[in-house]
């Protein structure tokens, strides 16, 4: 992560993490990434957005989404 001048790092969930054109690793080339939990000391999770996958999310995800930081009910729902 890039020093942002002595401030405090802040979390990159919710971002967009695009390879760079001269990246040579099969598994992240031409990938774009969606950051859906990152943490300056623990890490990053995300998943590739512009890949074929031939499953539906809904086969890969059995669990209810955790609530965090924008993550509750939306206003007027």
């Amino acid at each position: 992560m890039r020093n942002l001048g002595g401030e405090a790092p802040h979390s990159l969930a919710g971002s967009l993490l695009v390879a760079h054109p001269n990246m040579l690793d099969p598994n992240f080339r031409r990938a774009v990434l969606f950051i859906s939990a990152h943490d300056p000391n623990d890490g990053a999770l995300g998943i590739i957005i512009n890949r074929p996958l031939d499953k539906q999310v809904g086969d890969l995800v059995d669990e209810t989404p955790p609530e965090g930081p924008g993550m509750g009910k939306r206003r007027g729902a």
